[in-house]
């Protein structure tokens, strides 16, 4: 088995069917010259070839397969949208399959803008998980959401070494976002999705230079 890498496997996957019957794979750490991996199936008396996606796959842990998403839910699942942030308050709903700001009648939204702001939301990911305490934040924006008949927020603060942290209230969670993950929502207003000539947008990049900046504010006072 040295010869396919497989008296000392990489690692293993368990396979478990319905009726409960159990499949073992030995992923070794060797490929052939088809950049393929050698692999072991149960006790076979033989080495087999799978794709070598497998070596990765079985270095990871549980929590690497956890879902990442800010929220767990599709555009079609909003029904109304609140958001405070350094802008102000702002507040959009679903009424006969159009975005409308209520008791604004005058005010008339670019429904492929509304669109694709709330696929961001949609998109965005968590870097990782954070469990107890979140560290130290600075309230960045809190957004709340209509979801049929349940209620959903979103706390983002920013932390001292300028990552932005999430607290989640549905499932209940708090994770550290990726980079630019939610930066859309910083400074967002209901001008930015009017008809009309588009606002100017809130660069990713133009935040993060502006949170650097900030940082290296901070450090010349000390």
């Amino acid at each position: 088995w040295a010869v396919f890498g497989l008296d000392k496997p990489l690692g293993s996957v368990t396979f478990k069917s319905t009726s409960g019957k159990e499949t073992v794979l030995q992923v070794a750490d060797k490929r052939n010259f088809e950049e393929n991996t050698y692999a072991r199936r149960d006790n076979e008396d033989r080495a087999i070839l799978i794709n070598s996606v497998w070596q990765g796959k079985v270095k990871k842990q549980a929590i690497d397969f956890r879902d990442r998403r800010v929220l767990r839910h599709s555009i079609a699942s909003i029904d109304s949208f609140k958001l405070k942030n350094k802008s102000g308050m702002m507040e959009m709903v679903l009424s006969e399959g159009k975005w409308i700001v209520p008791g604004a009648k005058s005010v008339v939204l670019d429904q492929n803008r509304v669109r694709e702001t709330l696929q961001v939301l949609i998109d965005a990911k968590g870097a990782d998980f954070v469990e107890g305490k979140l560290p130290e934040t600075k309230e960045v924006f809190v957004m709340d959401l209509k979801l049929a008949e349940k209620n959903w927020q979103v706390k983002v603060g920013q932390a001292k070494d300028l990552k932005l942290y999430a607290s989640i209230s549905e499932p209940q969670q708090q994770m550290r976002l990726e980079p630019g993950a939610l930066d859309k929502f910083i400074a967002l207003s209901i001008e930015d999705l009017k008809e009309g000539p588009p606002a100017k947008q809130n660069d990713p990049k133009d935040s993060l230079k502006q949170r650097q900046a900030e940082l290296a504010a901070q450090k010349e006072k000390k």
